[in-house]
């Protein structure tokens, strides 16, 4: 994509890419490290969630709906939750925060601990 995209990687993405919904105000270089790092977070390849012959498709993609909604509530989680919760130094959160590289995030986030351990620091993993 890097190579179809050379010399306009620092122009608005949706006015590179067609069908830019949430992601808008990023560069178009940036669009794609922002989707690497999708992918990496989850394990995912471009054809998890895109046609790989037509990028800006939606119909028939259930995974690029459901990115769109990620992208969405974590905006919020680290725009307004965190915030609140810690006004000085806030966390951020990513995709690896919960999918920790698998396609789903698993039902426990965190495992338990044990009496008197102290909780591992927001957005990062917990150490044995």
């Amino acid at each position: 994509m890097l190579q179809q995209i050379a010399g306009r990687e620092n122009e608005p993405a949706e006015q590179v890419y067609k069908n830019v919904q949430v992601l808008k105000g990023l560069t178009a270089g940036d669009l794609l490290k922002k989707m690497d790092e999708f992918g990496h977070a989850l394990s995912y390849s471009c054809a998890n969630c895109h046609r790989t012959t037509d990028f800006a498709a939606d119909s028939g993609l259930r995974n690029k709906a459901r990115a769109r909604g990620m992208v969405t509530m974590l905006a919020d989680v680290n725009g307004q939750y965190l915030p609140k919760i810690f006004p000085t130094n806030t966390p951020k959160a990513t995709c690896m925060t919960c999918h920790r590289g698998e396609n789903s995030p698993s039902q426990t986030m965190v495992p338990p601990r044990a009496p008197g351990q102290a909780a591992p620091a927001p957005g990062r993993p917990p150490t044995s």
